[in-house]
């Protein structure tokens, strides 16, 4: 049997088995499969909205973690590529899952609660889970044909295939290769902060001669100032949401 009819007798079998664990479709979308779990954590926050009442906060966080975004997450690094408009119904289930663990009305904001309850989102956590993945097969803690996949370059970035149709930019190889290479750029920049930051802080004569000093300065001084003022107006904004909690 070759690879093409043995897939397709695979897609067939999971579309005539409706209690399959996956349900995959012939474009790779994995819109069926985020419906039906979607659907099936639809019904689990009833249980939750029900126990409000009789548990603490801990446990109700805890059934949620385990019952329920433990079938949002179940091999999540397959469908990891999925569509936005996809991956967004399972946001929906996260944000639900915080608003009936604080009993608020589904008009409150969700962002401040899931910080409260210092639950991640959804979409950080795969993407975590798949730049680990793809530290793992570079570094050959994997399956043999896994470490085949990936292919690394001199500076450590990894190489992107390049793809004609979307559903090559899909798969794995591609779609995990560009975000480590995200993750390599965004934790050069968080080491170039760091060590910004452990210098000796500056004097006030020192930022008024910085201020007079040349233009480089003047614009490196102006991005600090901007930094601190969106700071403080987002700390603004979260404790204005918690009053009105």
């Amino acid at each position: 049997m070759t690879s093409i009819s043995y897939w397709t007798t695979i897609l067939l079998h999971h579309r005539q088995n409706s209690q399959a664990a996956g349900t995959p479709d012939q474009h790779l979308t994995f819109g069926p499969h985020i419906d039906n779990v979607a659907n099936k954590c639809q019904g689990l926050l009833g249980i939750l909205a029900r126990a409000t009442s009789y548990l603490p906060k801990e446990l109700l966080k805890l059934i949620y973690t385990a019952l329920i975004r433990s079938h949002m997450e179940y091999c999540f690094s397959i469908f990891s590529s999925a569509a936005r408009t996809h991956l967004k119904k399972l946001d929906v289930i996260h944000r639900k899952a915080a608003r009936i663990i604080y009993e608020v009305p589904r008009e409150v904001h969700a962002d401040t609660l899931l910080l409260f309850l210092k639950l991640d989102a959804l979409t950080d956590r795969r993407e975590a889970h798949l730049v680990k993945l793809m530290k793992s097969f570079l570094s050959g803690k994997c399956h043999p044909a896994m470490r085949s996949l990936v292919e690394a370059h001199s500076d450590k970035t990894l190489l992107v295939s390049q793809s004609k149709t979307a559903l090559g930019t899909r798969r794995p190889s591609v779609f995990g290769a560009n975000l480590y290479n995200q993750h390599l750029a965004f934790s050069s920049d968080s080491e170039d902060m760091n060590t910004y930051y452990s210098q000796p802080s500056v004097t006030e004569s020192e930022v008024q001669g910085a201020e007079n000093g040349p233009a480089s300065q003047r614009s490196n001084l102006q991005r600090i100032k901007r930094h601190i003022h969106d700071t403080k107006f987002q700390l603004s904004m979260m404790l204005g949401s918690v009053v009105q909690l």
